[in-house]
């Protein structure tokens, strides 16, 4: 019928995807069956109309889903294991809350905490503890767990067991190795220090290091505990004192040029907000966010109070390290033996396993505390030690200073805090790494060119400027001419500090400058200038002693021509 041909329109719109759009049907009279079936045909269109909606939408749903997946959050990859090339390192540090034996600290499940702790499968094991009242017993637990494949290197202590424990570290490595000899011990030292005196004639405060060779290259161990804030006291520049006191001295900048530093311990460096808001709503609710969807912005803002990073970015500490990004939960402050929510857990879940308060001048809840610290004219963390406050923080830390010329011989791979069973308000630090091997050995023949123009030294205070002035006085004159401010040395390529010349390794001669690090050594302090390019303008610090003193700028130049043979 001729209505027939009139609802082919609409079918032919149907067919071209857009169903949903609907030609109006002919306005004229038509027969009963007629309309009967265009009814029926309308109702059969519309079912398959909703249909293909469901469908799309459907599937607008997946390629959303996808995409938000793609896109997610994910934590910055590090690699989690070395090669065969490469010796694999654990170093790792725990403050035992002075519990007098190994039981008491790791609980009933000793096997699995240490499991956890400490797994199996490295080539080398460095501990370092504080407040240790087991440490006999505990190095010989590690001993045992390592089993008969691995051997006791090295061990060093300081302290006392009766008074707030030991300050000790202990180096371990596969026995195979240490029979071949590849890893030995160089030289232990220690260093105590009166200002965490318990009045008993015990100091709690200081270090122990230990220097190891491995393979070709020199590493050392320095286990430390830095002053705390205590009896309402922010120690926080006592803390770089005491951290300059032991990297301190001629010593050690000669050893920070052959070794590979490990600086670990309990440094106590606190996290205090600065408007002295409530821990669930400053670090912790940004530590849920960040363990919820991790990422290298969201952990940065969640460590963003942390005193050591501020200090070390500013140069008023531990100058001259590398630390791996911190991507775990504050580790101090703990409830002993309460473990850590899901990661899911939102910043309130996380209060349960901190302890947040403790009550000090008359306040007896938190919120009673952070009024009584806000109504202080002292500085934040002062003040909030004052009032009881118990800001969760990550005092227990990892830090690695390489030699100029072989930094890239250490590669960190994972730092984390191992979450386990533990009778302490501390939950340990932990750094794996990767230290290249050395590859067989070749001779090198050729030069390195090093011009420097345009220098310039900006001391960071007048006392910098009088110490240092000596020492800069023969490299960056007074009244810069272009005739004086200019300084070229030539090196040979077993004396260059660059990586390519001690590790041996062949670089073409187009590529060398961009492996090269130039080291000026102005007499006890240091100055690094990576050579990226052949040509280019630095700004760097001049670190004595881990701290920077100031800094030297000008245009750096490398020129290198050399040969390789056997």
């Amino acid at each position: 019928c001729q209505c027939t041909a009139g609802l082919g329109r609409p079918h032919r719109l149907k067919g071209t995807r857009i169903g949903l759009l609907h030609t109006s049907p002919s306005l004229a009279p038509r027969p009963e069956n007629c309309v009967q079936q265009a009814g029926q045909q309308e109702s059969r269109q519309g079912s398959k109309r909703l249909m293909d909606a469901y469908q799309a939408a459907s599937t607008l749903i997946v390629i959303i889903a996808a995409t938000a997946w793609i896109l997610r959050p994910r934590k910055p990859p590090l690699r989690d294991a070395a090669d065969a090339t490469q010796w694999r390192i654990l170093a790792t540090t725990l403050n035992c809350a002075e519990q007098g034996s190994v039981q008491a600290l790791l609980g009933e499940e000793q096997k699995s905490s240490l499991e956890k702790w400490l797994p199996r499968g490295a080539d080398m094991y460095a501990v370092a503890v504080q407040e240790c009242g087991c440490w006999a017993e505990l190095r010989r637990t590690v001993e045992a767990h390592l089993g008969s494949t691995y051997a006791l290197v090295s061990y060093e202590k300081i302290g006392e067991k009766r008074v707030r424990g030991r300050i000790a570290v202990a180096v371990f490595a596969r026995k195979c190795d240490v029979d071949d000899g590849l890893v030995e011990e160089v030289s232990t030292k220690k260093m105590l220090m009166d200002v965490g005196s318990t009045g008993k004639g015990a100091s709690t405060k200081g270090g122990v290091s230990i220097e190891v060779q491995v393979g070709g290259r020199s590493l050392c161990f320095l286990g430390a505990h830095l002053p705390a804030d205590a009896g309402g006291r922010a120690q926080h520049t006592l803390r770089n004192a005491c951290a300059a006191a032991l990297l301190g001295g001629d010593d050690f900048v000669k050893l920070q040029e052959r070794c590979h530093v490990f600086f670990l311990g309990d440094l106590n460096y606190r996290a205090v907000p600065h408007d002295l808001t409530h821990a669930r709503d400053s670090t912790l609710k940004r530590v849920a966010y960040a363990s919820s969807k991790p990422s290298k912005t969201a952990w940065a803002a969640a460590t963003r109070d942390d005193e050591l990073i501020r200090d070390r970015r500013s140069g008023r500490a531990l100058c001259g390290f590398r630390e791996a990004p911190i991507y775990f939960a504050p580790t101090f402050r703990r409830v002993p033996g309460v473990a850590l929510p899901g990661r899911e857990a939102d910043a309130a879940a996380l209060c349960d396993a901190y302890t947040l308060f403790k009550s000090n001048e008359g306040a007896a809840t938190v919120e009673e505390a952070l009024q009584l610290a806000r109504r202080k004219r002292s500085p934040p963390a002062q003040a909030a030690s004052a009032a009881g406050l118990r800001y969760p923080s990550w005092t227990d830390r990892v830090l690695v200073a390489s030699p100029p010329a072989d930094d890239a011989a250490l590669e960190l791979l994972a730092y984390d805090a191992p979450e386990f069973p533990l009778q302490s308000d501390h939950r340990p630090a932990r750094l794996r790494c990767a230290l290249l091997r050395e590859p067989p050995a070749e001779t090198y023949a050729g030069a390195l060119r090093v011009t420097l123009e345009d220098l310039c030294f900006e001391p960071s205070s007048d006392d910098d400027a009088a110490e240092l002035d000596r020492l800069v006085s023969g490299l960056v004159p007074d009244a810069p001419a272009p005739a004086l401010d200019t300084v070229s040395v030539s090196l040979g390529a077993a004396t260059a500090s660059a990586p390519w010349a001690a590790r041996a390794v062949s670089v073409e001669a187009e590529r060398a400058p961009r492996h090269c690090v130039v080291a000026l050594e102005l007499g006890a302090a240091l100055v690094a200038l990576p050579a990226r390019d052949w040509s280019r303008r630095f700004r760097e610090p001049v670190v004595r002693f881990g701290r920077s003193r100031g800094v030297l700028s000008g245009r750096l130049r490398v020129e290198a021509s050399f040969s390789s043979g056997v």
